[in-house]
């Protein structure tokens, strides 16, 4: 499980440069890419439940992406898809911290059945 869990992570770490890198030196928006990497976080955290810990790297990498994000939306014509992509990269993060996932019931709203 935890090479699983390491190849996840290197995944992400990729997925995020590979959307990065043009976003920043051409302003192009992969909307595909940035989809990959919400996937894979999704991913990602199903499997963090069974982790107790975060490797750091991973972390920092992590922390810094909706940053950078962020940053180029004023250049960009996609502001509201990066603010978007941003947000939910940020939410996952938290996520990732407690330990929660996407599909985890949120306290304080009922139950539909």
């Amino acid at each position: 499980m935890k090479k699983r869990y390491e190849d996840k992570m290197l995944s992400i770490r990729q997925s995020i440069l590979d959307f990065l890198v043009p976003l920043k030196t051409t302003g192009v928006v992969d909307k595909d890419m940035g989809e990959d990497i919400v996937v894979c976080l999704e991913q990602l955290l199903a499997l963090h439940k069974e982790e107790a810990l975060i490797e750091k790297w991973f972390l920092v990498d992590l922390y810094s992406v909706p940053e950078s994000i962020r940053n180029e939306m004023t250049y960009s014509k996609e502001r509201v898809y990066l603010e978007s992509l941003a947000n939910k990269i940020e939410r996952y993060f938290g996520m990732l911290l407690a330990g929660e996932e996407p599909t985890d019931r949120i306290p304080g709203t009922p139950r539909f059945i």
